[in-house]
């Protein structure tokens, strides 16, 4: 056993050895990082019916083509319908915050296609009726997707996509379901980079 784990060391010296260079590496000294911002305005189905959320995505490029970040979104628009016992739709707040990868394809290209995810948290505050506390459900989400993007300058990107969200609360209550959460998201967005 001795002899396996002496070899097998030497054998991780050699290929760490100082002075050797690799050929190939996943982040090397030409890469180029860049910093962006996007704008989003999402539809989609969320609980009995249909609504619209705002939010932005922050974070970095790497060679113009790989981009991780953070991203927060919030309802800009009541909710068109509420389950019984709940008060008007405008007593209901959904934010979320995520984190967020996304691949594009022939970035060097005035129009190109990106495929992405975003993986959250977030809370759901309903307003009950009769006076009777609030509920504020946690739940976590799931939403991949898809985008087309056109340069309109070095630096400013429009463009639409479409993905799918995936819900999970942590705990049912109150006529909220998961699958009332779930369905198609449609996204426009506006992004800016850096340089």
């Amino acid at each position: 056993m001795r002899k396996i784990i002496v070899i097998l060391a030497l054998a991780l010296w050699a290929v760490a050895a100082p002075g050797q260079e690799r050929e190939k590496v996943l982040i090397d000294e030409d890469d180029r990082w860049n910093l962006f911002t996007r704008f989003d305005v999402k539809h989609s189905d969320l609980g009995p019916g249909a609504t619209w959320l705002g939010g932005v995505q922050v974070g970095g490029l790497l060679n113009d083509r790989i981009g991780v970040g953070v991203a927060g979104y919030a309802n800009i628009e009541d909710f068109s319908e509420a389950p019984p016992g709940y008060n008007l739709p405008q007593t209901f707040d959904l934010a979320y915050a995520a984190l967020l990868a996304d691949y594009s394809f022939r970035f060097d290209q005035v129009f190109h296609l990106s495929v992405g995810a975003a993986v959250g948290i977030g809370r759901l505050e309903a307003e009950k009726t009769g006076g009777r506390a609030a509920d504020e459900l946690r739940f976590s989400l799931i939403e991949p997707q898809i985008n087309a993007a056109l340069h309109l300058t070095p630096t400013i990107d429009v463009g639409a996509g479409v993905g799918y969200r995936w819900f999970d609360f942590r705990q049912e209550r109150g006529g909220w379901r998961n699958g009332d959460f779930e369905g198609f998201v449609a996204t426009l967005f506006l992004r800016f980079t850096q340089f």
